[in-house]
């Protein structure tokens, strides 16, 4: 009876199906400890035997509806939809059972629930900007995934554990160092435990130089941008030196046209400073501010898409500007928004101002930060020259 219902190969690719999802489903959670790849698993078992990609595994008919007719139909191995729709949920229900065994739905949330909204109040009443706390509580949610259970029953040789998994699935010196912020932060402020938490520590990090533009690459940038708008903004970053999230959320008060200065506010550090106005650039403005029909109340740079209320420009659309830019004219560099601020600086101190000057202009909290660009500036490298020119050969 059970050759004729069900059939022998179907009966066997079921066995089949079954393990690799139970022993793939097990594999995956013990190894990466996130719910993402189970879920990804579901979803891959539905379009296979379910979507388009059962009729094309099975060499079904895509224009036949699921009629009476189809369901009793044979597929390709014997196999009829009736079936194959028993096969279907019995792998789903034992992914569903792995996932409720490994505590991936409920108990997860549940663990994090009150810390997290703890944590949170905690980096908020701190004064921590949105990203930061996105960011801290991103690691933590990771960290107690990983060992499904709550963050206060984790010992510190399982946090060293799970450093050294981090190490070992190659993560970058940021995301490790987060993590530690994270952690010792937790820890620190929110358990207020008693953990040594000096045993956790940073990963060094690599001191890389930035890349740095031509004033003749700046230009061949600057010429390849078509919108007005969008040469605005990109020279509005260059000439002063600004992060992107400075540029988007500059207001057209800031503009100080009779002291000939730009006013930046809240930037990094949740810090004011000002920064010198060129008159080019002012010209460039308002060259720009002429070209608009509806003139922005708020914003310098208002985006195009809005509906309720006026919006800034979002940081992601300054970058595609300069990524478009840098495709056009062919710079095989590894060029970013923040490039344009490294020009900034190494080209005035290649000009001669002094390293406290462009301190206070690009709001560095250490002069540390800025001695970086003398390794840049031409003029402070080829101001001496090589032994080589000495020797008679």
């Amino acid at each position: 009876m059970f050759r004729n219902s069900f059939g022998v190969a179907p009966g066997l690719r079921f066995c089949v199906a079954y393990l690799f999802v139970e022993e793939a489903t097990k594999t995956l959670t013990t190894f990466f400890g996130l719910d993402f790849f189970n879920i990804i698993l579901v979803l891959f078992f539905y379009y296979l035997f379910l979507g388009v990609g059962g009729d094309w595994f099975f060499s079904c008919d895509q224009k036949t509806s699921y009629t009476p007719e189809r369901c009793t139909k044979p597929l390709r191995g014997g196999i009829n939809i009736i079936h194959f729709n028993i096969y279907l949920s019995l792998i789903f229900i034992s992914i569903f059972l792995r996932l409720i065994k490994h505590r991936t739905f409920f108990n997860r949330r549940k663990e994090m629930g009150k810390f997290k909204d703890l944590m949170k109040q905690t980096l908020s009443i701190r004064g921590s900007s949105e990203r930061t706390i996105d960011i801290y509580l991103r690691s933590m949610e990771n960290f107690v995934r990983f060992f499904n259970k709550p963050p206060d029953k984790i010992s510190i040789d399982e946090i060293n554990q799970y450093q050294y998994h981090l190490k070992m699935k190659n993560v970058s010196y940021s995301v490790f160092n987060q993590f530690v912020s994270a952690i010792k932060f937790f820890h620190k402020n929110v358990l207020r435990s008693n953990l040594s938490i000096n045993r956790i520590t940073y990963t060094k990090t690599p001191k890389k130089l930035p890349v740095v533009l031509s004033k003749e690459e700046i230009n061949n940038l600057y010429q390849s941008i078509a919108n007005i708008k969008h040469k605005t903004i990109f020279m509005t970053i260059y000439a002063c030196g600004l992060r992107v999230s400075e540029a988007s959320q500059l207001k057209v008060e800031d503009i100080d046209s009779k002291r000939m200065m730009l006013r930046i506010r809240c930037a990094k550090g949740k810090k004011d400073r000002y920064v010198p106005l060129s008159k080019k650039l002012l010209q460039m403005l308002r060259s720009y501010w002429k070209t608009i029909k509806i003139k922005p109340k708020v914003w310098l740079f208002p985006s195009n898409f809005y509906s309720n209320g006026e919006k800034s420009i979002s940081k992601r659309t300054i970058q595609k500007i300069i990524e478009n830019a840098v495709t056009k004219v062919g710079i095989k560099k590894g060029v970013s928004v923040h490039t344009l601020r490294h020009s900034f600086a190494t080209h005035i101190m290649e000009a001669g101002v002094d390293l406290r000057r462009i301190q206070m202009i690009l709001g560095h909290s250490s002069i540390s930060t800025t001695t970086k660009y003398i390794h840049l500036a031409n003029s402070f490298l080829h101001s001496f020259k090589s032994p080589i020119e000495t020797l008679n050969i």
